[in-house]
């Protein structure tokens, strides 16, 4: 089972191409801002305890975050 985290997006940045080296094609990435902090399920309080994580896509899974936008809800795995 793969790992999986749930929460809202912050920030999506723009697609970043890096040249190869070698003269190839450019290895291409986008990072994408993700606020996991949890919520108490009685009280409904944030957490002190923030969890803003950085993730990124990268080749032509890059095209993927073009239909999501800041503030939707999203499982990543």
């Amino acid at each position: 089972m793969a790992n999986q985290i749930t929460g809202r997006i912050i920030e999506i940045g723009q697609i970043v191409q890096i040249p190869s080296k070698s003269g190839g094609s450019p290895f291409t990435k986008r990072e994408f801002i993700l606020d996991a902090t949890t919520y108490d399920p009685y009280t409904g309080e944030r957490s002190e305890y923030e969890n803003v994580i950085p993730l990124e896509f990268s080749g032509d899974k890059c095209a993927e975050l073009d239909r999501y936008k800041n503030d939707d809800v999203v499982t990543v795995s």
